[in-house]
This record gives structure tokens, C-alpha cells and sequence, in this order.
């Protein structure tokens, strides 16, 4: 296998292109913890995702931004909820008092870490063409 290429912006981020973006909210309900037996079956995870993980770079980036996004769910409603209004018409996710707090907890996890302003956060958002 090819070692996989990801783009990194000025801060050493991944560049958030679209096959980052699914590959990021492939994952929005978790992740497995190892990639090397293949457990992707229990995640649903898409092959072009389960490639990005298997970038020891990536898969730090996506562990950082799960962390982020837990601690977002348990501790910062008020930093997510209100990203409903600007996200919901953009993905068009299906309202669910367990899955929604999810999806925000992850968008507001991506926002802080690159410090993205709204404006910024739709564009990107935009390129997400997987939904769970």
C-alpha cells in the first residue's frame, strides 16, 4: 500500500478538502481504536476513510478531534447548540435528541480547532457528501 499523501496547512493541520471532511464525519459517532484487524465492519466505516486511519498522522489529527468533540458533549452545550441553525440546512441530518448533540459536538470541536468563523464552517460543510 501507497503511503497516503494529506495535504497539511500552516499550522500543521490537515487541509479540510472534501475526502477529509467524509472521512472526519464517517466517523462523527466514534471510531475504532485499531485499524489493524480490520474492524471497520462494526463502524461502517467507508474504504476511503479506513485508508486515511491507517495514516498514523491522520489517525492522531482524528483522535484529537474525537477528544475534543466528547469533551464538547459532556461539558460545552453551549458552544454547539447554538450551530444548529447554521449547519442543519447545510448537512440536513435528521433531528434526534442522541445524534444531533453528536454531529454539533464534532462541528464545534472542528470550528475551535482551526478557528474557523462561521462563514469558514459552511464552506466546509458544504463538502461533506457522507451523512450518518
Amino acid at each position: 500500500m501507497s503511503e497516503l499523501m494529506i495535504e497539511k496547512n500552516a499550522d500543521g493541520l490537515p487541509v479540510l478538502t472534501k475526502e477529509v471532511m467524509n472521512a472526519i464525519f464517517d466517523c462523527v459517532y466514534g471510531m475504532p481504536n485499531e485499524y489493524q484487524n480490520n474492524d471497520q465492519q462494526n463502524y461502517n466505516l467507508q474504504p476511503e476513510t479506513i485508508n486515511f486511519l491507517n495514516d498514523e498522522y491522520f489517525k492522531s489529527f482524528m483522535m484529537l478531534l474525537q477528544n475534543m468533540a466528547d469533551f464538547n458533549l459532556l461539558f460545552r452545550p453551549d458552544r454547539y447548540e447554538p450551530l444548529y441553525s447554521l449547519i442543519h440546512p447545510i448537512v440536513n441530518f435528521e433531528f434526534s435528541l442522541n445524534a444531533t448533540p453528536i454531529w454539533l459536538s464534532k462541528v464545534s470541536a472542528l470550528k475551535d480547532i482551526y478557528n474557523l468563523k462561521d462563514k469558514e464552517l459552511s464552506k466546509v460543510m458544504k463538502l461533506i457528501t457522507i451523512i450518518k
